[in-house]
């Protein structure tokens, strides 16, 4: 997604119902953060189910931070300001060039 050379490589991806986007991987994150993207918001309307002992009114009136809806992992925090960090600090052209280097080495390496 991120380099020019090697995005003939997803060609069809935007027919695909939902992705995920594991950017541990190549996308030099801590574990935790990935994506889950989708066309239509409403394909996400499943996560709003609202379950009692996930927020508590005692805990939102203490200020704890409600998680669900934003968050797939409703108990954790999410993770996308280190993505967003990230894309800020190098840029898609940035991240497509670390991408490209390190499939360079991989198929050198192969």
């Amino acid at each position: 997604l991120f380099s020019d050379a090697l995005r003939p490589a997803l060609d069809g991806l935007d027919h695909a119902h939902t992705i995920a986007l594991d950017l541990h991987k190549l996308g030099w994150q801590p574990v935790a953060a990935g994506l889950l993207a989708v066309p239509d918001t409403t394909a996400l309307h499943p996560l709003a189910h609202h379950a009692d002992y996930l927020n508590a009114p005692d805990d939102t009136r203490a200020g704890l931070p409600d998680l669900l809806g934003r968050s797939l992992r409703t108990t954790r925090r999410p993770d996308i300001l280190k993505i967003a960090v990230t894309l800020r600090a190098l840029g898609r052209r940035g991240l497509g060039d670390l991408v490209e280097r390190v499939c360079t080495a991989a198929h050198h390496l192969a």
